[in-house]
């Protein structure tokens, strides 16, 4: 008996030490965190009062002379083609690559029509896939492309580069075309 109550005194000892370690601990870890907790509050209002009562921003009058004039202007517009006689050709021509550019995917995919006249360019999907359509429209010098994933957007010829540049971001006619085709349909187009 002496024994089983030896053990027992040792493992209430234990018990009691364990106890008293996990309560020492958790009274250190509550001081440590409120111990941050103001520390961090106390630097987050320093940095905010530096914030608040740091100088005002003060602007020069009459502009700066290191600025370049040229470099004012947005020179990553697009300089619009408007006259007819020359649009209406580029727009043609351009319809005219993206057909032939098209012709390797009409035999990589089930359902792959291009159906082509003067000013219109429609690409015809299987069933649920939607279609495509490039229109010209001479009166506002606009291509329009209107694709089921993407919706409906404007392009204009930019005289500078000849290519066909949306008159909203900036985004090309032909990366936009190429992207939602090979998210739909098998191949590539051949630009």
């Amino acid at each position: 008996m002496n024994q089983a109550a030896a053990r027992l005194f040792q493992s209430a000892k234990v018990t009691r030490n364990i106890a008293s370690a996990s309560a020492r601990r958790s009274m250190l870890v509550d001081q440590a965190s409120k111990i941050h907790a103001s520390s961090f509050h106390q630097s987050a209002n320093l940095n905010f009062a530096s914030a608040v009562t740091s100088r005002p921003r003060r602007r020069k009058r009459g502009g700066s002379s290191s600025v370049d004039s040229s470099a004012t202007k947005d020179s990553s517009r697009p300089v619009v083609v408007k006259d007819l006689s020359t649009f209406i050709p580029a727009s043609e021509d351009f319809l005219e690559k993206i057909e032939q550019a098209l012709k390797p995917m009409e035999k990589a995919n089930e359902v792959f029509i291009v159906t082509r006249k003067p000013g219109l360019l429609r690409i015809e999907l299987a069933p649920g896939l939607g279609n495509y359509t490039l229109e010209v429209t001479e009166s506002e010098s606009c291509l329009y492309m209107q694709s089921p994933l993407s919706g409906k957007f404007g392009y204009v010829l930019c005289g500078k580069t000849g290519k066909w540049i949306s008159s909203i971001d900036g985004h090309a006619l032909e990366g936009m075309l190429v992207r939602d085709l090979i998210r739909q349909c098998n191949g590539l187009p051949d630009l």
